[in-house]
């Protein structure tokens, strides 16, 4: 699957960011176009709540994952623990996304 990496306003349309090659292609090569649409992007954020104060927040992470079979990429949020609130931008329109929550006690 192809992918625009650190770019957020666009991405490859659903048609054509799926390549497949064959081990013909390391010899002959392999050509693709690849479409660049606009992204519909939508901001999910909140507050981190209920830490214990002897609890190091700098290694939390929240991760959304789109529903399984969409083309669409999973979204690291980013956290501000300085504030206690992360933000996301998820791509819209592609369903419900699920949430994991990591971190690490330090």
């Amino acid at each position: 699957m192809a992918t625009l990496k650190d770019v957020t306003n666009y991405r490859f349309s659903n048609e054509t960011k799926v390549v497949s090659t064959s081990t013909s292609d390391i010899s002959m090569g392999k050509q693709v176009s690849l479409d660049v649409v606009e992204n519909q992007l939508v901001t999910i954020s909140g507050n981190l709540k209920s830490f214990d104060n002897s609890y190091n927040v700098s290694n939390v992470q929240i991760k959304w994952t789109p529903p399984a079979g969409t083309l669409a990429s999973a979204v690291t949020a980013t956290v501000n623990t300085q504030a206690m609130t992360f933000t996301a931008e998820v791509q819209d329109g592609v369903g419900v996304y699920s949430r994991y929550f990591w971190g690490q006690r330090l």
